[in-house]
């Protein structure tokens, strides 16, 4: 989450040295406040499949790494108050297509699987399984309409 907050923002270098720092010493820190027995775990917080630990730690350093750095070179120009918003080119459809058919995956086996070994077979299961079917699905339709209404004739599939 963090590592694609700076993506194309530094150099390849930094980039790695942010992720090195980031999986070497700030989640693990993080990690075992909620699961090794820390702080946070003696108040009660239960973290289920890593939810709190990965996206609280990631969005955090990511604000905070965004922040310091500022937006990307090149997006916006003019003064403060008279921002001028340069749009970027276009990304590879195909790659983010790939993209996102492998986060989906991913999330048939951490909503799903891990529920399932969680719960059993609970009728839950299957509603979890139909949530993380539909929900993206949904997500795709609204972008897509909202696109639309924005700019109806140049909508960029």
């Amino acid at each position: 989450i963090s590592s694609g907050c700076v993506a194309e923002r530094v150099q390849f270098t930094c980039y790695c040295l942010y992720s090195c720092l980031m999986s070497g010493f700030i989640y693990p820190i993080v990690a075992h406040w909620i699961w090794g027995g820390g702080w946070l775990f003696k108040q009660g917080v239960i973290d289920f499949a890593g939810g709190a630990v990965i996206h609280m730690t990631g969005g955090c350093c990511g604000l905070i790494a965004t922040t310091i750095m500022g937006p990307r070179a090149g997006r916006f120009e003019g003064p403060r108050f008279n921002v001028t918003v340069n749009e970027f080119v276009s990304f590879s459809s195909v790659f983010s297509v790939l993209g996102i058919l492998l986060l989906w995956f991913g999330w048939y086996g951490l909503n799903c699987i891990s529920l399932k070994q969680f719960l059993g077979s609970e009728p839950v299961v299957e509603l979890i399984m139909l949530n993380t079917t539909l929900a993206p699905i949904g997500s795709t339709l609204v972008g897509l309409i909202i696109r639309g209404a924005k700019d109806f004739r140049n909508i960029d599939l």
